[in-house]
């Protein structure tokens, strides 16, 4: 589940159906519309909504070291492959990836 925070739709919630590079399918939840939208424009709607906003999930957020922070959505291995931060500590990042 994940809230859009720029654009057209920006505010509007939904959950991720497929992830194709930097491209994120998803269907909105008020109209069930299934759209197509940049990976940067998503963040976690549970981060978003119950942490007003700032992202963390018992980690530590926006660590300077590697520049992540729970809720981004990255890819890896020569961008073959995407995953969701859902925690950052200062030498590893927790994930879900396809």
């Amino acid at each position: 589940m994940v809230r859009i925070t720029e654009g057209k739709y920006r505010g509007e919630t939904g959950q991720v159906m497929d992830v194709d590079g930097n491209k994120v399918s998803m269907v909105l939840d008020q109209s069930q519309l299934e759209i197509s939208i940049q990976a940067n424009y998503l963040k976690l709607k549970s981060d978003t909504d119950q942490l007003g906003g700032h992202n963390n999930m018992g980690g530590v957020a926006g660590n300077a070291k590697h520049g992540y922070k729970a809720g981004d959505l990255v890819l890896y291995n020569g961008n073959k492959n995407a995953g969701l931060v859902l925690q950052v500590h200062e030498d590893y990042l927790k994930m879900i990836n396809e």
